[in-house]
This record gives structure tokens, C-alpha cells and sequence, in this order.
């Protein structure tokens, strides 16, 4: 027997855990399929972080994420030198020339998908760890997703947020 939702999305990274929390936001009954674990371990040595506009830490607060960061975890920045080494491309930001004090912050992403799953907690958002969607079938009322041993899902929307490695 299929469990029924609103909204699948599949992929417990950054970008699923905000879209899942923003559709579950808006009331809609939502669940979030990754191939992972969904446990983050903060003290993990993890040196991946995000640069973020003030567009996106507007789009956290709304959400309910942006106050459960820890302030130690931000960091803002003035400017950004961007250069691809291959071609010798390069872009070059600076607050100065938008006339602002600083172009963004950068968040540590350990401790940014801990608090995007503190709220889906809060929002009693269904997590599906450790499942590998095995098939997908477009029907009339919305998408079944079948996962690994035989789980199964079907969703009025489907939300495929799983990265470059899918």
C-alpha cells in the first residue's frame, strides 16, 4: 500500500530541504526521499559552505530558518573573485560597487541543513532516509515512486532535488 502526499521531494540537500520547507510552509503535506541518512553530524569535518545574497537570507527567514542559525556559523563578505582556471575567465563582485557594506554572508552547510531540518521537524515533514527511488510512474492523480525494498509513495507533485550524481 502506497503512502499519499502532497509533495515528494527527493534529495536531502540544501536546495530539497528549503523547497520541501517551503511547500510544507504553504500547508501542503510534504516528504522529503533521500539516498542518505538525513543525519547530519555537525562536528564533521565539512568544509563546504554557501555564499548567500540577501535575497536568500530573506527567503530563510520567511520560512523560519534564518533564526535558528547560530551567528558563529555566518560570515559576511565584501567581495568575491571568481576565475575559471581552464579558459582564465573571471568575475570580479564587490559591495563597494553596489554601494552596499557587504554583498552577503557565508553559512557553514552542516549547520544550515540542521536547521532546514529542525523546521521540517516542526512542520511535521515525513523524512524518508536511506531510499533509493528504484522507479517512478507518471499517473493520472500525480506521481507513484517506489524506493528501495519496496517502499512506496504517491504524490500529487513530484520535486527532484538530488544533485548532479542522480
Amino acid at each position: 500500500m502506497s503512502k499519499r502526499v502532497d509533495v515528494l521531494v527527493v534529495g536531502g540537500g540544501v536546495v530539497g530541504l528549503a523547497a520541501a520547507v517551503g511547500m510544507a510552509s504553504r500547508g501542503f503535506q510534504t516528504a522529503v526521499m533521500d539516498a542518505g541518512s538525513l543525519h547530519v553530524m555537525p562536528e564533521a569535518n565539512n568544509m563546504r559552505v554557501y555564499a548567500m545574497n540577501g535575497a536568500s537570507q530573506a527567503l530563510l527567514t520567511r520560512l523560519g530558518v534564518w533564526p535558528l542559525l547560530k551567528p558563529d556559523i555566518i560570515s559576511p563578505y565584501q567581495g568575491m573573485h571568481i576565475w575559471d582556471a581552464t579558459n582564465q575567465a573571471k568575475i570580479i563582485f564587490d559591495a563597494r560597487d553596489a554601494a552596499k557594506a557587504e554583498l552577503g554572508v557565508i553559512v557553514e552547510e552542516a549547520p544550515l541543513r540542521i536547521a532546514l531540518l529542525r523546521r521540517l521537524e516542526a512542520l511535521g515533514v515525513h523524512l524518508i532516509p536511506n531510499t533509493r527511488v528504484t522507479a517512478c510512474v507518471d499517473e493520472a492523480a500525480g506521481m507513484h515512486v517506489t524506493g528501495d525494498g519496496g517502499t512506496s509513495w504517491e504524490a500529487k507533485f513530484l520535486m527532484v532535488a538530488d544533485g548532479a550524481n542522480s
